[in-house]
């Protein structure tokens, strides 16, 4: 008992291992990475704008910026999305207690503990957090693209939409995995018997007590505490996908670029806009059926839990392949398309 006592008190409140984490490790980590970025990012810049003034034409260099522009804004939301993420899991990590350090009483958490003490709100909304920090990103570079600078506009006569850009598959599989994210996670909760348990009565005839019942426990179970912030997060990541969509469907043209290059630059953007979302409700639907059916399988109701582990482990194949699917390259730009005029020389002898 005294040995448990001064063990526990070795660790602080759940908010000081937090900020610890974010200070000490969040922290360095942090500027290591922004550091190398950001040398690489001028080191890229500087290249960016040798590659435009060495192209023989304004319209090739127009198109060299504007891809380099788009790009470099790709990369920023991709960093972004992996500091998230570490933050999100260090933060669930940290909430989650005992399940990653057990308890020193008993080496395991026991079945109160899921009832009363876990929280997995941080990990719930890791998801969202993840996508949204990457959303974030692209739409600040699309929401700072220079309009034209000349009193005459261009303007095609076609009608944008969103459709019109936005990959059909990915866009789909988003909305698809973010609608039976929310019925996995209502699953979870009008199934849970109490907080983060799922119990079940079955029958265990044994040598002269035939009528003999066990209550069969899985724990941790995905109950109302982790499925209400699932749910919100993948109706609240959907609303956002679009919105950036019309962000990107309806930002200024590049200028000094063809009608044809700037759709395709649009086209493009949506990809990327679409490629991390979609990825990570993808996986967040996976993870999400695999712990329900793994729970079924444990109360001893293999149908319905290894049913649900199929649909999640193919689920999460079809996300990943979706997700390195190749965008279309922009189009080549002609070094010698609409040339730069130069300065008439004087003839020789004149």
């Amino acid at each position: 008992m005294v040995t448990q006592t001064i063990l526990s008190g070795a660790f602080m409140s759940p908010a000081y291992d937090i900020a610890w984490s974010v200070v000490f490790v969040l922290g360095p980590l942090l500027l290591v990475l922004g550091g190398t970025f950001a040398l690489a990012l001028a080191l890229a810049t500087r290249a960016t704008r040798r590659r435009a003034a060495a192209a023989g034409s304004r319209l090739a260099a127009a198109t060299i910026l504007a891809a380099a522009r788009a790009t470099t804004a790709h990369v920023v939301a991709w960093l972004v999305a992996l500091l998230t993420t570490v933050t999100f899991l260090t933060v669930g990590g940290i909430a989650l207690g005992p399940l990653v350090m057990p308890r020193f009483a008993d080496y395991a958490p026991d079945a109160d503990y899921w009832t009363t003490g876990w929280n997995p709100v941080p990990l719930a909304l890791a998801p969202a957090g993840i996508a949204f920090a990457y959303l974030a990103v692209l739409l600040v570079g699309e929401a700072t693209w220079p309009s034209s600078d000349g009193t005459v506009r261009r303007a095609g006569l076609a009608a944008r939409t969103t459709g019109s850009i936005a990959p059909a598959a990915l866009r789909t599989a988003t909305w698809a995995w973010s609608a039976l994210l929310v019925a996995a996670s209502l699953t979870g909760g009008l199934t849970a018997t109490r907080p983060g348990t799922l119990q079940r009565s079955v029958a265990a005839p044994r040598p002269g007590r035939e009528n003999l019942v066990e209550l069969v426990t899985a724990t941790p179970y995905p109950s109302w505490q982790a499925a209400v912030p699932l749910a919100a997060g993948a109706l609240v990541l959907v609303l956002a996908v679009e919105i950036v969509l019309r962000r990107v469907t309806n930002r200024p043209a590049v200028e000094g670029v063809d009608a044809t290059w700037d759709l395709a630059l649009r086209r493009l953007t949506a990809r990327r806009v679409l490629r991390l979302p979609q990825l990570v409700a993808g996986l967040a639907l996976c993870l999400v059926l695999l712990w329900l059916g793994g729970s079924f399988v444990t109360v001893e109701e293999p149908v319905t839990g290894w049913s649900l582990v199929v649909l999640g482990s193919t689920a999460g194949v079809v996300a990943l392949a979706l997700a390195v699917v190749p965008g279309r390259p922009l189009p080549r730009v002609a070094p010698d398309a609409l040339p730069v005029p130069r300065p008439a020389r004087a003839p020789q002898g004149a």
